[in-house]
């Protein structure tokens, strides 16, 4: 309820208080009135009887002893008849109970017989100067008429008045009865009005503090988006200062592996390639993870044949499993021959689930299994991926933060390796890719992951002869002396890429950035070109984007960068045919670049 409610509310009550009070004043004012009339009419009313009686036994007297007396003052008389008479009048003239009594019968006709005696009366004494005793006769019976009615009158009048003081106590409990409720109304208007005064200071108490809780929110929402800024600037920069020097040793590693060399030296190799590609390892989940958390990373979409892949993602798991003396089993069912999805990301999924269930079993099995079912519409449908093992299991503590980054089995805190990066990863790597993970477990007996992910089926003949086609190129080309052009501003790492280029059967030119690059391309033909993404003069984006409006629009650029990051321009097009990422494999590469010089060969 808002504060402008509450004031509106506040001064209504106000209002109805005020307009109480007001009519309260008046029905006292009213009572007070009503009772006074009532009294000064029950007053005048017997004053005025009173007096017409005490005005009657003077007259009554005087014409009695006039009667006795044969000397008649007639002027004394006639005074007193003129008093009585006067009296008489002002009785039948009295305003006070006109109304009530004038609508009595008994009281009008009695009334009407005063006012007819009274004017006989007067007319006998009218003018006379002295009063035989026939005529004192007629006037002492014309007063006991008249006597008569007046007792009539102030029966009726007593009776009236009785009735009338009823009335009037009945109007003054009603009108008593309208104070109480209303001074209730009253009460109770003012409690709600205090109520409401002391509710709206609560309510603009409180709007306060959620006005200085919700400051403080904010505060806290630019605290920690700055913080993750910060820290996706941190890794990113730290990332490409440990991929460069990571991309270089294991460049080198591999250089020293194919050339001939002690026993002794070639263990020690063998140690600095190991511990590289853990830091690798390491450095990737990272990175992985902050464009995950961030939004970063995008799914690459590309078909591939399933066979092929299930197979290199076995024989590069194998070793792990074989070095515990794990059986390791791989199997597939329903699963089309090719398939649309980013081939990378989904080797990484199974890489970190059966890395993790190595890691965490001693005796028994690790077992992956894939299977396919079809949906709506055509040619797309779920890869449906297990993974079990008969491991420790996941306690039901654990169970919960199982994948949340950065999270160990309590069990084994201190006795495993690892940041607990692999499990987050894949988690989020499935969300990204609009799918499903769950687990189930038993401490003790093992452990079983099963995630489903949406891909889509390529049309037949696109798949099945694009494979043909670079089997073919490649074989064609493998011998002849093709030229790459490398572009990298790290002279270390431009050395060892060249020395690693070269290895493969292919010529090498170099450049440190890219406006030097141009200058090669427009002076040699290349079959490839493969750039550093940040460098000096021109970065790799800007010399992606001057290579497609060139005349050799159709070379092969492969991006090399140590960050997940778009590389789409204006229009959407992609400026790379490939992307990879630091540090690489010498496999890797040579894969890449024979895929694509073989196709655009085929052009």
């Amino acid at each position: 309820m808002s504060h402008r409610f509450h004031y509106l509310i506040i001064a209504f009550l106000i209002s109805i208080i005020m307009a109480m009070l007001f009519l309260m004043s008046l029905l006292y004012f009213e009572n007070n009135r009503s009772r006074k009339f009532v009294v000064d009419a029950h007053e005048s009313y017997y004053w005025q009887t009173s007096q017409l009686l005490i005005s009657y036994e003077k007259l009554l007297v005087a014409v009695q002893k006039e009667m006795i007396d044969e000397n008649i003052d007639v002027s004394s008389v006639d005074l007193k008849i003129g008093i009585f008479l006067s009296r008489v009048d002002m009785l039948v003239a009295d305003t006070k109970y006109a109304k009530e009594l004038t609508a009595n019968e008994g009281f009008s006709d009695a009334i009407n017989k005063i006012i007819s005696t009274r004017n006989k009366l007067e007319s006998q004494v009218h003018g006379l100067k002295k009063f035989d005793k026939s005529a004192l006769q007629a006037v002492s019976h014309a007063l006991f008429s008249i006597k008569n009615q007046v007792n009539q009158i102030n029966i009726i009048g007593r009776k009236l008045a009785v009735r009338y003081a009823e009335i009037s106590r009945a109007n003054d409990r009603y009108r008593e009865n309208q104070l109480r409720l209303m001074q209730f109304s009253v009460i109770c208007c003012f409690a709600f009005l205090v109520i409401s005064v002391l509710k709206l200071r609560w309510q603009q108490k409180k709007t306060k503090e959620q006005t200085r809780c919700l400051e403080l929110a904010e505060k806290a929402k630019c605290i920690a988006e700055s913080t993750s800024k910060a820290k996706s600037q941190f890794l990113a920069t730290v990332s490409h200062e440990l991929r460069s020097p990571l991309q270089a040793v294991l460049g080198a590693v591999s250089l020293l592996e194919n050339t001939a060399m002690a026993n002794q030296h070639s263990s020690i190799v063998g140690v600095i390639k190991e511990s590289s590609c853990q830091l690798k390892k390491l450095v990737d989940d990272l990175i992985d993870l902050s464009g995950l958390e961030n939004r970063q990373l995008k799914l690459n979409m590309a078909p591939f044949v399933f066979f092929d892949w299930r197979m290199s993602i076995f024989e590069s798991l194998r070793p792990h499993a074989e070095l515990k003396k794990l059986e390791f089993y791989s199997c597939s069912e329903n699963v089309p021959d090719q398939i649309i999805f980013d081939r990378e990301r989904l080797s990484q999924i199974v890489s970190n689930l059966v890395l993790n269930a190595i890691k965490f079993t001693d005796v028994g099995f690790v077992k992956v299994e894939y299977s396919f079912v079809m949906e709506l519409p055509p040619r797309q449908g779920l890869l449906l991926l297990k993974v079990s093992d008969t491991g420790c299991g996941v306690a039901d503590v654990d169970a919960d933060a199982i994948f949340e980054p950065f999270t160990q089995l309590s069990k084994f805190e201190t006795s495993k390796d690892g940041m607990g990066l692999g499990l987050a990863i894949v988690a989020n790597l499935v969300r990204l890719a609009h799918g499903t993970i769950s687990m189930t477990s038993h401490l003790g007996t093992g452990s079983v992951f099963c995630v489903s992910v949406p891909v889509e089926i390529p049309v037949e003949e696109t798949a099945r002869s694009l494979p043909l086609v670079c089997e073919t190129l490649s074989t064609a080309h493998a011998s002849d002396s093709l030229r790459i052009l490398l572009v990298d501003d790290d002279a270390a790492l431009r050395m060892v890429m060249s020395l690693l280029v070269k290895d493969m059967g292919y010529e090498c030119h170099t450049a440190s950035n890219g406006q030097e690059a141009l200058n090669l391309i427009e002076q040699n033909n290349y079959a490839a070109i493969v750039t550093d993404i940040q460098m000096p003069v021109m970065n790799g984006y800007e010399l992606a984007k001057k290579i497609r409006v060139m005349q050799q629009f159709n070379i092969p650029v492969i991006a090399i960068t140590a960050f997940p990051q778009s590389f789409v321009d204006e229009n959407g097009s992609h400026l790379f045919d490939e992307v990879l990422y630091k540090p690489i494999e010498k496999q890797d590469l040579e894969r890449v670049l024979q895929s694509l010089i073989a196709v655009t060969w085929a052009i």
